[in-house]
């Protein structure tokens, strides 16, 4: 993870207000019912739905899944412009879009949250923390002048408490083989450690928090809510990456859960090497308040303030 090359604006708001997918298909409205999560990446608006990316604005243009436009491809799918003469079938994109991926994914579940943590969604309680953006990815560690490609980081997920801290979180299904394990500590820990010594870095929190407060500002313009930068202002950045388990409670071997029912188990600790929150059997809303409400009690605690 690497605050060099972190990027999050977008400066067509006019273009993206004028566009008819936009306007006229019902896109605008999902967003407000948290149906659809609105991501700002560099200079675009990511449109996710259903576990996979439903459209993407760009360059004055509205491109999605030539799978999801029924469009043919040779194995390899690719984003194309939406003709325009396809507007009109934006119910069934979305649900060509939410069929062509895994309920049981991890990204699936996290589309769940929308309409109860979505900064654009209308009806969220004030009380509660809003997500931000998912699937964040960064420029990696830096890699041996060998190296054949470049590395990136992503996690899954990032709210900001209504305190005001950004909290980033990872997402990973009970059964997955990296959150199990029958002894001390399962693959993902390795990822969680690596992300709380770079999010120790006095800089890059700076940077992120400079970076999500300007994409605040241009989400807020997008969905035509200019009071969201005064409500929503990022303060500071959590150094600990919380680790949400979600799904259902595992019926396989015993041994296989040794770790993960002893990190679900342990007691909150915002100083924690690794933060267990149970998310499992449709508990992820409430592990997720718990967590904010408990870290913004306890905010001296954070070293990130």
């Amino acid at each position: 993870m690497s605050a060099t090359g972190l990027k999050r604006y977008f400066d067509d708001v006019p273009g993206l207000h004028a566009h008819p997918f936009f306007a006229k298909t019902g896109l605008l409205n999902d967003l407000l019912l948290g149906e659809v999560f609105p991501a700002i990446r560099e200079n675009e608006v990511h449109f996710y739905y259903g576990g996979a990316r439903l459209c993407v604005y760009k360059g004055g243009e509205m491109l999605s899944n030539n799978r999801y436009l029924d469009i043919p491809d040779n194995g390899s799918s690719r984003d194309v412009r939406i003709p325009s003469d396809r507007y009109s079938e934006y119910r069934a994109i979305k649900d060509k879009c939410k069929g062509y991926r895994s309920p049981n994914r991890e990204l699936s579940i996290v589309s769940s949250l929308f309409s109860e943590f979505s900064l654009a969604a209308s009806s969220v309680r004030p009380d509660r923390a809003r997500l931000l953006d998912i699937e964040c990815r960064f420029p990696g560690a830096p890699q041996p002048a060998d190296a054949e490609s470049k590395t990136q980081d992503m996690i899954d997920c990032l709210f900001l408490t209504p305190q005001g801290t950004l909290v980033f979180v990872e997402v990973k299904r009970s059964d997955n083989a990296e959150a199990r394990s029958s002894g001390e500590s399962a693959a993902v820990v390795n990822q969680l450690r690596r992300y709380r010594s770079q999010l120790g870095s006095e800089a890059l929190r700076r940077n992120i928090k400079d970076v999500y407060t300007d994409a605040i500002k241009a989400l807020s313009l997008c969905l035509k809510q200019e009071n969201l930068p005064e409500v929503f202002t990022p303060k500071a950045v959590f150094e600990g990456v919380p680790l949400l388990i979600v799904g259902p409670t595992v019926s396989s071997p015993y041994s296989k859960e040794i770790w993960q029912r002893d990190l679900l188990a342990a007691p909150l600790s915002l100083q924690s090497d690794i933060i267990g929150l149970d998310g499992r059997d449709e508990r992820m809303t409430a592990a997720l308040d718990k967590f904010f409400r408990f870290l913004d009690g306890n905010v001296t605690e954070t070293g990130s303030r």
